[in-house]
């Protein structure tokens, strides 16, 4: 399968300028799913409102980067977020910046921070989905970022 992740930040949001446009339909086309990634409230509501609507070239997953910072850089409305779960929308968790273990990469007072992040994002996510409409993956751009599906379980339960 072939994903394309679009990265939405202030810009793209106030402008709906995400390229998934009938004039873009033939390179969309190429993709089995469609993702984004919201870095704002505005990016945050536009993807679970308008970009999750059923029509082509709907989104399929939001992403969510949680070890990144402390606190989402949006706040999860139940409203909001139940709008793209009606719609099939998923959201993803990714794991691999709070387990990317490379040496040299990052100190363990940064990965510590990152896992900390992580576990405090996805418990509100989860809170927030009930559970539902959720997936995790790795984001690894490598073989070894991935972790194996039971340790992957035992960081979520």
């Amino acid at each position: 399968m072939d994903r394309l992740t679009l990265v939405l930040d202030k810009d793209q949001a106030i402008k709906s300028g995400t390229g998934f446009v009938a004039a873009n339909s033939n390179a969309l086309q190429q993709y089995d799913l469609l993702a984004v990634m919201p870095l704002t409230e505005n990016g945050f509501q536009h993807a679970c409102i308008t970009m999750s609507e059923l029509k082509p070239f709907s989104v399929d997953i939001i992403t969510l980067d949680l070890a990144a910072a402390p606190r989402l850089p949006f706040h999860l409305k139940r409203s909001t977020v139940g709008a793209a779960l009606a719609n099939g929308v998923v959201f993803e968790i990714t794991y691999g910046s709070a387990t990317d273990t490379k040496v040299g990469t990052t100190s363990n007072q940064d990965l510590a921070a990152a896992r900390r992040n992580l576990f405090s994002g996805a418990r509100e996510i989860l809170r927030v989905t009930n559970g539902k409409g959720v997936i995790i993956s790795s984001a690894a751009m490598d073989v070894l970022g991935l972790r194996a599906p039971y340790d992957v379980l035992n960081m979520y339960v």
